[in-house]
């Protein structure tokens, strides 16, 4: 399990809130209990789920790291896409030097 939780929130193994990424990629949040009573009832919850109240700065970093991720990964398919345009018109240029189309369009 790894703690997520931002540097300026950790506190003691008992404080909250805290989130944590499980083995298999997904999150465990720890926030104070009694969320329910929080709400106006119109978030549906199953009988096995419990709502918990957490600080949005909990989730800053993880999301921004998130962004960051999503961001080099564009990044990486714009080049990526514009080397096959950069190869596709080469591609078309020597097509017409080779093959011209004597007159047609």
């Amino acid at each position: 399990m790894k703690d997520l939780t931002p540097a300026h929130m950790r506190g003691g193994p008992r404080n909250c809130p805290s989130i944590h990424e499980l083995d298999d990629g997904s999150l465990l949040i720890v926030g104070k209990r009694g969320a329910q009573q929080a709400y106006d009832g119109n978030v549906g919850m199953a009988l096995d789920e419990e709502a918990v109240i957490i600080s949005p700065d909990l989730l800053s970093d993880y999301v921004a790291g998130e962004v960051a991720a999503l961001k080099a990964a564009l990044a990486e398919a714009r080049e990526v896409i514009d080397l096959k345009n950069l190869k596709i018109d080469d591609l078309i240029e020597e097509l017409n030097v080779n093959f011209p189309s004597r007159g047609r369009p």
